[in-house]
């Protein structure tokens, strides 16, 4: 099938019609009390020890507060760690066990034959040789079989590159597994069923899936080979398209603010992974830049910033892939700071560093707790945010400016 055979019309009129089917979904969803989720009130969503470990080791220990025994540890054996030969008599479950290198295993699980060990991340990034100590652990416990397994939002791969010794598993698709079966498990259990469908719905926001109501329509669409092709073309091309938008963004977000400090004492620097046009050794094209952007977006750890400069002082513009968008100010006078952060609101604090979340919503990342901001499509609407965060930059830097003068 070539190219010229995909009518992009007849997709775009798919999408429009898909687009009214979403909202009727989540209109329906609002009203029936789907979207109410203790899990995304308390801002819980992404705390890997306080949330997930938390959850998960509660409902897999025998002991807890469930009192099913092994119901679930049962479940996540078979379903999540493939094991069919595993014997549950004087098993042991174990959170945050303390290696001898004085490091903790999220999770542990051991009988007469098996010593499991888990590692678990959401946001946070690998330490250097973690997963191959934990083998190394769980080989002292003299057991037949030692296992390592590396639990993420996604199943990717470990950065530790040498060590080849461990299982891949991921929320998307063992986790979700998981609860799903307990669900089934707990027909009889009200609050634990229901405790357990918060608990799902978190799995698919913080994985970027779609409730199975969204999934069914979705796939109504594509009934052709036509529109299989057209679709998968456009999925492979969406993160290009993100990436564009905000593009413009921070090019027009630059202008404003180096408008703002031109006739100021005041040096602005834009981080290495993006773009500054004011430098004249720039020479990167658009082309590179957006694809910059999409390899920093598909990180969590890796940010896109400028910052506004003067002697010792810094004001950072920031935004990463997995928190909203963000101001940080340094001053190595940590009096000096601490008059200046108070002046202008700034509570949160690491050491001299004091950083404040934006006022304005804005997401550019489809896998950050919050939805993207669709809105930076729409040409008016992109100038408006714009607009917005630069006056919400100029009411901070008015204040830093007079007070550094």
């Amino acid at each position: 099938m070539s190219d010229k055979n995909i009518d992009f019309r007849e997709l775009e009129n798919a999408l429009i019609k898909l687009y009214g089917k979403i909202e009727i979904i989540e209109e329906l969803q609002k009203h029936r009390g789907d979207k109410f989720n203790i899990f995304s009130i308390l801002k819980m969503e992404r705390l890997e020890v306080d949330t997930h470990s938390a959850f998960i080791y509660e409902l897999i220990n025998p002991n807890g507060t469930h009192f099913q025994g092994n119901k679930y540890l049962e479940i996540f054996i078979e379903e999540v760690l493939n094991i069919k030969d595993f014997d549950f008599n004087n098993i042991k479950v174990g959170r945050e066990t303390l290696t001898d290198t004085s490091r903790r295993i999220d999770f542990t699980i051991e009988n007469k034959d098996y010593y499991i060990a888990i590692e678990m991340k959401i946001d946070a990034t690998d330490q250097e040789n973690q997963l191959s100590d934990y083998y190394k652990y769980s080989i002292k416990q003299n057991k037949e079989f030692s296992k390592v397994y590396y639990l993420t939002l996604d199943g990717r791969d470990s950065t530790e590159n040498s060590f080849k010794k461990y299982e891949k598993i991921s929320f998307q698709l063992d986790i979700l597994n998981f609860i799903e079966k307990s669900i089934e498990k707990s027909a009889n259990l009200p609050i634990i069923r229901e405790s357990l469908i918060q608990y799902k719905n978190l799995i698919l926001k913080i994985t970027n899936q779609t409730t199975e109501e969204l999934q069914m329509e979705s796939i109504k669409f594509i009934n052709t080979p036509e529109m299989a092709k057209s679709a998968t073309i456009m999925s492979k091309n969406l993160a290009y398209a993100w990436a564009e938008r905000e593009f413009l963004f921070w090019k027009k977000l630059e202008e404003k603010v180096f408008t703002y400090i031109e006739n100021k004492d005041w040096k602005f620097e834009i981080s290495d992974v993006f773009f500054n046009e004011y430098d004249e050794n720039y020479n990167e094209s658009q082309e590179d830049v957006i694809n910059k952007i999409i390899n920093i977006r598909n990180k969590s750890s890796d940010c896109i910033s400028f910052d506004l400069i003067k002697d010792d002082f810094y004001f950072k513009i920031y935004s990463y892939s997995s928190c909203n968008f963000r101001y940080q100010i340094f001053f190595d006078n940590s009096k000096d700071i601490s008059l200046i952060s108070n002046k202008i609101n700034f509570k949160y604090r690491e050491g001299k560093l004091r950083y404040k979340d934006s006022n304005i919503k804005l997401n550019f990342s489809k896998d950050y707790k919050e939805e993207p901001t669709y809105d930076i499509f729409d040409d008016k609407k992109l100038d408006e945010i714009v607009e917005n965060i630069f006056n919400e930059i100029k009411s901070y830097m008015d204040i830093i400016v007079k007070e550094l003068n």
